[in-house]
Formats: C-alpha cells, sequence, structure tokens
C-alpha cells in the first residue's frame, strides 16, 4: 500500500505522457485504486531470447523508443530485458514504469532526469551488447562513478540478504 499505489499512479502518469508514441502500450487508465488496463501487446520478452538472437534492428527500435519518451520528458530508471517486449514482426514496446521519472520541461530535464536518462541509454547499450555479443560498455565521468557506486551498494545488500 506504502509504495504500491504511488508507483501505480506514477506508471499511469508515464503512460499518459507517451500516449500515441510508437513503442509504448494503451493505457486505459486507472480501475479503482489498485489496477492500471494497459493494452495487451502479444509478443515475448526480451530476456527469454538467446543471445545473438534478435537483430540490430530490435536494437535500433529499442534506442528509438527510448530517445522518444525522454524527449518527451519520461526517464524509465528501471530498464532491463523484462521491460522489453518483442513482437513477432520485430517491434519493440516498453512496459512496467513504475520507477519513471518526469521532467517537468522536457527540453530542459534537471539533474535527476538527466541521470536517469543516461542510465536508460546505459541499460540499452548494455542489453545491445549482450545480445549482439558486443564488447559490454563501460560507463564514463561523473555517471560511470555514480553507476559503479550503485552498483557496489547493491552487491553489498544482497550479500547481506544472504546472511539473513
Amino acid at each position: 500500500m506504502l509504495y504500491g499505489r504511488p508507483s501505480l499512479r506514477r506508471e499511469a502518469r508515464a503512460y499518459d505522457s507517451l500516449r500515441g508514441l510508437p513503442g509504448i502500450a494503451e493505457s486505459f487508465g486507472l480501475e479503482g485504486r489498485d489496477r492500471l488496463v494497459i493494452e495487451h501487446i502479444e509478443g515475448r520478452l526480451l530476456g527469454g531470447f538467446r543471445r545473438g538472437e534478435p537483430g540490430t534492428a530490435v536494437f535500433d527500435r529499442l534506442d528509438a523508443v527510448v530517445s522518444g519518451a525522454h524527449a518527451r520528458g519520461v526517464a524509465f530508471g528501471d530498464l532491463h530485458t523484462s521491460n522489453v517486449i518483442i513482437t513477432a514482426s520485430g517491434q519493440v514496446f516498453l512496459i512496467d514504469f513504475a520507477n519513471a521519472v518526469f521532467a517537468r520541461d522536457p527540453g530542459r530535464p534537471g539533474m535527476l532526469v538527466r541521470f536517469f536518462q543516461e542510465l536508460d541509454r546505459h541499460a540499452a547499450r548494455r542489453m545491445r551488447a549482450r545480445y549482439l555479443c558486443l564488447a559490454k560498455p563501460v560507463p564514463a565521468g561523473v555517471f560511470g562513478f555514480v553507476y559503479r557506486f550503485g552498483r557496489g551498494l547493491k552487491a553489498v545488500r544482497r550479500k547481506i540478504k544472504k546472511m539473513y
């Protein structure tokens, strides 16, 4: 309740902001307080593909959807293979915007939104590298420092969880 409903409202806001963007399912809005109704997209999650299976065009489409969302001031913040659906015709759809962040002015996003946009682009580059068998991208600069720090914290959290 404490996290679920606010994240569901955030997700509904993201779908509204991205309405009509190719690669984003149609949202029919909130049904009550605990359910968001969205269009069913028939396809496979990217995580269900083997390396080398999806072609370069899939990742070009993924980049286009991510760029389109960023142009509207929405950053995903949690882009991974379980949030990418590939249809039989090769279309790419993104789902799960529970962690999305929004720019007040899409043309001039603030520091936090710019960080999350870079995080989205890095996630897309990592997926491309993984499935096309390319070298793993290395984040650089301040973003790279913060990214590596966050990954380190995540690893520590996992170790602590295993202890208990």
